[in-house]
């Protein structure tokens, strides 16, 4: 049979034997927002029949709002092969609670009254706010630790501005922590009390890391190679958005120190106090001679450095040593820079990126004090707000 009418008027044909029919809340109750604003969540309903299976027939489902004003992206929505539908809801001008009603909307289907979804509106004077300083393009990560949960935001710019509901205990432990290509990261640890807080973090400017080269043998071969695998470093600190970057770059010769061949050797006085120091040698005996070493925040040792075939594409060999330099261990990631064997990839973690900036005994501050004691959380008893190298998200 042939009918006229417009599809979206035309109803969806039920089940055959279907019975009695009830909406299910299945994501989006009891939510708190702002104002005005969509709900973070959308609410999503099931149907289920008299036993509270779920249906798979598709059925139109209306959603309508109840109290307190604001609206939903439809008021009709046919639900999935699972039965489900799902709306967005921005909350209307009313302080308080606020009621969607869901039900089906198809005329002689026997279904219960309408379910009753529920949320909180609350003015955004009473937020906690995020601000973002120094950010003038792309976009802001901010994780958002409390009681050891995280959680995640993203802020494109120019909207810098992250609103928070307010804080559910008075004087609750909680660190917002930025990242930003082209920034270092910026952690801010301070209780938020039960009104509303703002918590300023100012981007800095790029780190430049500066590295003193020796060569201990061949300085034209060691120099070409040091220029290598200083650039596959800065490759990996620019992409990964560390907020690091290979900075003054010296190369020395160190001919009284050919018999560098472990962390325990004598440097004969050639060190560098102010920069990290890679020896380039024949041979270091704690990786059987080939690969290289981290052995202290301000040391490595790279070898063999032969006039041909050190060279491989990519090399991120010296990028793991400077690694550990950084406080970084060994992980089993794939593609991530620091594979303890063939490491054959650039990635970095979000963890990682934490670790090099915030550990103590990072080169960054063991080192070079480029954050103070106040800024390194990954040590006692703050350490709980450093989250595990393997933590990823961006």
């Amino acid at each position: 049979m042939a009918a006229c009418g417009s599809t979206s008027d035309a109803p969806l044909t039920p089940a055959v034997g279907a019975s009695r029919v009830s909406v299910a809340i299945v994501d989006g109750a009891s939510q708190v927002g702002f104002i005005g604003e969509l709900l973070e969540h959308p609410v999503m309903v099931q149907l289920v029949d008299s036993l509270g299976r779920s249906t798979a027939d598709q059925r139109r489902v209306r959603f309508s709002i109840v109290s307190g004003g604001g609206s939903v992206s439809d008021t009709i929505a046919a639900t999935d092969t699972r039965g489900r539908a799902a709306v967005n809801w921005r909350l209307g001008p009313t302080h308080g609670l606020q009621e969607l009603g869901v039900s089906l909307a198809e005329p002689g289907i026997s279904t219960t009254p309408a379910s009753i979804v529920d949320a909180s509106a609350v003015n955004a004077e009473e937020a906690d706010l995020v601000v973002i300083a120094g950010l003038k393009s792309g976009t802001a990560g901010l994780l958002i630790q409390q009681d050891g949960a995280m959680e995640t935001h993203t802020l494109v710019w120019p909207d810098t501005i992250l609103r928070l509901l307010p804080r559910g205990a008075s004087g609750t432990w909680q660190q917002v922590t930025a990242f930003s290509i082209g920034h270092p990261p910026e952690a801010r640890i301070r209780p938020w009390t039960d009104g509303a807080d703002t918590i300023r973090l100012r981007l800095r400017d790029p780190i430049d890391v500066p590295f003193t080269v020796w060569a201990l043998l061949d300085f034209d071969t060691t120099a070409a190679k040091a220029r290598l695998d200083l650039a596959d470093l800065d490759y990996v600190w620019q992409s990964q958005a560390t907020g690091l970057r290979v900075g003054t770059v010296r190369i020395e010769p160190a001919p009284g120190a050919r018999n560098i061949v472990s962390c325990n050797s004598d440097t004969h006085g050639y060190v560098d106090p102010a920069a990290i120091n890679v020896y380039y040698t024949a041979g270091v005996s704690e990786v059987g001679g080939d690969g290289g070493v981290a052995c202290s925040a301000g040391k490595i040792l790279m070898g063999p450095n032969a006039p041909l075939g050190f060279r491989r594409m990519p090399n991120y060999l010296f990028a793991h040593e400077v690694g550990h330099t950084l406080s970084l261990d060994h992980v089993s990631i794939q593609n991530n820079v620091m594979v303890p064997i063939d490491t054959n990839g650039p990635a970095l973690t979000t963890g990682q990126i934490y670790w090099m900036h915030f550990n103590a005994g990072s080169a960054l501050n063991a080192v070079l004090g480029i954050h103070p004691a106040a800024e390194q959380n990954c040590r006692a008893p703050l350490v709980i707000y450093c989250p595990t190298q393997e933590y990823a998200v961006w």
